[in-house]
């Protein structure tokens, strides 16, 4: 066997290691792909999305999510409504616009969580966090939600930039990027 069909041999068995050892993180990749292509060629711009859905049904988005629906791109969001007593649960078709479902649901968890704190007054709307996001790492939001621990509230938002999914905190009270910790 010559050195170069040694060489061959050996990184197709690399390439074959490494394909069964990522088939998840390659699918997860792909799939990543093809939302933020679907999301760039939508009729519907993330930013539409928010103002119909708010439109729809008032009051605070905690979840955003691009995701596939019967071969189609669809905006999923949920919200609280205004006096915190439900969660709603949106369906937005990204290029017609039609609001595809919308399910309700009581907020107990939520309301547990919030009982202390002026939720609509203190907190940036899912907008604002976007922009926040992008003014740090350009690109594209396909995923966004805002949790709340240990009394913190932040906004986790998922972006596809430059080829690479990455995750960027932003404090939903100041609007300030929270550094990651590596470990």
């Amino acid at each position: 066997m010559t050195s170069l069909n040694a060489a061959r041999l050996m990184l197709g068995l690399v390439l074959i290691a490494l394909l069964l050892v990522s088939r998840t993180y390659a699918h997860d990749s792909a799939e990543d792909t093809l939302v933020w292509v679907a999301m760039k060629q939508a009729s519907l711009g993330i930013k539409e999305a928010i103002n119909k859905a708010k439109v729809e049904q008032p009051g605070r988005i905690i979840k955003f999510e691009a995701d596939d629906e019967d071969g189609n791109l669809v905006y999923e969001f949920k919200l609280l409504d205004n006096k915190l007593e439900n969660e709603h649960e949106l369906k937005i078709d990204a290029n017609s616009g039609k609001v595809l479902s919308h399910e309700r649901e009581p907020a107990e968890k939520w309301m547990k969580r919030l009982q202390s704190q002026d939720f609509f007054k203190t907190t940036l709307n899912m907008s604002e966090a976007i922009d926040a996001a992008n003014k740090v790492k350009p690109g594209m939001v396909i995923e966004a939600k805002m949790k709340i621990k240990m009394g913190v509230q932040i906004y986790v938002m998922d972006i596809i930039s430059e080829g690479r999914r990455l995750q960027v905190l932003i404090d939903a009270r100041s609007g300030e990027v929270i550094p990651a910790v590596r470990r």
